[in-house]
């Protein structure tokens, strides 16, 4: 009886050892993502840092949801790989970004969205901005 309760406590502290501190951060990019090249290109420029669990981006929304192993890369780290994108990110409340209905406020993103001239100021799919894509 004694052998197999310090086995399982050697256990509890061998688990304790190897546990992750995963943290996951919302963010929102200037220039804004307005297509599925925006999406590969923030995926890209995140898939492979050690640390990274999951990387999932939704237009709709404008969010970029980052889950990561923070003993293996640090929040400073993913938002320097994302400027090195040609995007700058900020962290959001995702409480708030869905009260406001995303990116343009909930309107349209064809030109007339809540950002001047709309999320991409505008501008067709494919015209260069800032390093973004639109």
């Amino acid at each position: 009886m004694k052998k197999i309760s310090m086995l399982l406590m050697a256990l509890f502290i061998g688990l304790a050892a190897y546990a992750e501190d995963i943290k996951e951060v919302v963010l929102t990019t200037t220039p804004q993502m307005h297509c599925a090249s925006c999406e590969t290109r923030i995926k890209n420029a995140l898939k492979f840092e050690r640390g990274m669990v999951r990387i999932q981006t939704n237009v709709e929304k404008q969010t970029v949801t980052v889950r990561y192993d923070a003993e293996r890369v640090a929040l400073p780290r993913i938002l320097q790989l994302l400027k090195e994108a040609g995007y700058e990110a900020k962290v959001v409340d995702p409480k708030a970004q869905s009260a406001q209905g995303g990116c343009c406020g909930g309107q349209s993103q064809e030109g007339n969205g809540g950002n001047a001239g709309g999320c991409c100021g505008g501008k067709a799919e494919g015209q260069q901005t800032g390093g973004g894509c639109c």
